[in-house]
């Protein structure tokens, strides 16, 4: 979730793919129901600094595999005897970008002067969608999430108060802070909800170069973001990413969402035509930005039928 776009900093080029043959079908626990606690957002002992609106360009952007020999790879389980056991695939597993797909495509939308939205299609099966404020009083803050697999689930999270992603602060190595959500979620007419709390880390790389994007370094900041969930949604995600310094766009990504369960546990809610069915999501993927430039909405007049096409997308 995002469901998706929780990763860890492991070697994701290392991971094999989903599934059994791979080693990653495995028990889990029994979700916990407990209330779940959102945490506000606090602050570090960082030195505060002059804050600046995010605003990346409006259009389209491509994000190619950090690695095309080693694509991401995502599938969701069923699971029985009480959500304790996987009991095969309840969707074909997929890749990410979608196979055959050179890239995954995200369209960058303003809602207003201070509001943007930014949803990556992560292939053909699996969006994802963050609402995001920004000014130069708060920098730029997450305020909401919506998630769509399968044409069957969806998740949408809220974030009150809003979650600080690029904060007023002097935004260096090891800071740290919290925020937190509350959600939905619903698959096969089923409905649940969830808390999630997030903890947000600047990471030092140490002196290694910027990401590169079209033969330019974009000077970045790289934070580390880990996720757990409560309620009727168990497990952990872990992701990393790097934002550009400029704009706040999304220059480079790499998620793990493992073993993140959501449905029935013991009757926990109730389940219709699907008593007791619980699911559960892993998914990994590595991608970066193909060029800084957004694609336009509207191609030119002239523009080839290729052009016009892509635009409706």
């Amino acid at each position: 979730m995002l469901l998706v776009a929780g990763a860890g900093c492991r070697a994701l080029l290392d991971l094999p793919d989903i599934g059994e043959s791979a080693g990653l079908v495995e028990d889990s626990g029994v979700p916990d129901t407990t209330p779940p606690p959102v945490l506000p957002v606090t602050g570090s002992d960082a030195t505060p600094a002059p804050c600046k609106a995010y605003l990346p360009a409006e259009g389209f952007y491509n994000y190619v595999p950090l690695d095309n020999t080693k694509r991401g790879r995502e599938a969701v389980f069923k699971l029985v005897n009480n959500g304790t056991k996987e009991d095969g695939t309840l969707f074909p597993p997929e890749s990410i970008p979608g196979e055959g797909a050179p890239s995954l495509r995200a369209k960058l939308t303003h809602k207003d002067a201070t509001t943007w939205v930014f949803r990556a299609d992560l292939n053909k099966q699996h969006f994802t969608e963050f609402t995001f404020k920004t000014s130069d009083a708060v920098g730029l803050q997450v305020i909401s999430v919506t998630e769509g697999l399968f044409s069957t689930i969806e998740v949408k999270a809220t974030c009150s108060p809003p979650v600080d992603l690029l904060r007023c602060t002097t935004m260096v190595g090891g800071e740290k802070w919290f925020g937190g959500a509350v959600g939905t979620f619903a698959f096969f007419g089923n409905q649940g909800s969830f808390g999630a709390t997030v903890a947000f880390t600047i990471i030092d790389d140490m002196g290694a170069a910027p990401p590169s994007v079209g033969g330019k370094l974009v000077d970045s900041f790289h934070i580390h973001e880990d996720r757990s969930f409560t309620n009727q949604v168990a497990g952990t995600q872990g992701n990393d990413y790097w934002f550009s310094k400029e704009n706040g766009l999304l220059v480079r990504a790499v998620f793990e969402g493992g073993d993140i369960m959501s449905g029935v546990v013991d009757g926990g809610i109730s389940m219709t035509p699907a008593p007791n069915l619980a699911l559960e999501y892993k998914g990994r993927a590595g991608f970066i930005l193909d060029k800084l430039e957004a694609e336009p909405f509207n191609p030119p007049a002239d523009a080839g039928g290729d052009a016009k096409k892509d635009a409706k997308q």
